[in-house]
């Protein structure tokens, strides 16, 4: 059986600043906010073979990944820190048996316990465009944080965001398998997946979830908003309203 992958939720899980802590935890997510609005100053990209994202100046800890809800499969440690494999498994929809595997890898690299790097494999921008996700990730840096709702939004502008270089809800589903949950409503599709960590436990961590906005009429994306144990994160492309 050949594994599938869902394109843009490692990609979330590199993006989730939103900023909902308390205490040492908020404040290094605040630094990590304000590297962000300084891109080229603070992370190298490399998209030679999918897309690396590497950190000059770790701020984020191990235990503040597991807060946010990223949790390893399995930890290798080396002499200079350690190599984790994060591994996601998609709840299909209800009485659905699916016949291919949908689930989400990301490796990443910590030094003296701090992420040092997280790479995304080549295969999953078959139908997302680095670029787009390129400018996803510099946008996080000018997110408006509503800290007592534990949500953060984020615009993405630029040519990046355009319609063009966005995926559509045919090759999302034809990418993803179905949705663990599909609604159709006020000129809007939503598409939800939801995925459960494996851990070095041996069981599932807690879940997360993507939704996926489309337009109902030209298939457009308009949002991404990722629902993390601890906050959600909302992508508005192309300046589309918020809901």
């Amino acid at each position: 059986m050949k594994p599938r992958s869902n394109r843009l939720l490692p990609a979330l899980c590199l993006l989730a600043i939103a900023l909902f802590s308390s205490g040492c935890v908020y404040l290094r997510l605040l630094q990590l906010k304000n590297q962000l609005a300084e891109f080229e100053k603070h992370f190298a990209i490399d998209t030679a073979s999918g897309v690396q994202v590497t950190c000059r100046h770790p701020v984020l800890y191990d235990d503040d990944l597991r807060w946010l809800g990223i949790e390893p499969q399995s930890i290798t440690r080396k002499a200079d820190g350690e190599h984790w494999h994060v591994r996601w498994v998609k709840d299909p929809p209800e009485g659905v048996t699916e016949s291919a595997v949908y689930d989400v890898e990301l490796e990443a690299e910590l030094r003296d316990r701090r992420l040092k790097s997280a790479r995304i494999p080549e295969r999953y921008f078959e139908f997302v465009s680095k670029d787009l996700f390129v400018s996803m990730l510099r946008s996080t840096g000018s997110a408006r944080i509503e800290r007592e709702k534990r949500r953060a939004e984020v615009r993405t502008g630029g040519s990046a965001s355009a319609p063009a270089n966005r995926p559509k809800l045919a090759a999302i589903e034809s990418m993803l398998g179905l949705p663990t949950e599909r609604t159709v409503a006020d000129g809007v599709v939503r598409c939800l997946y939801r995925y459960r960590p494996l851990t070095t436990r041996g069981g599932r961590g807690k879940p997360i979830e993507v939704t996926f906005v489309f337009d109902q009429t030209t298939g457009d994306l308009r949002r991404l908003i990722g629902k993390l144990p601890k906050g959600t994160l909302n992508f508005v492309l192309s300046n589309q309203p918020s809901t």
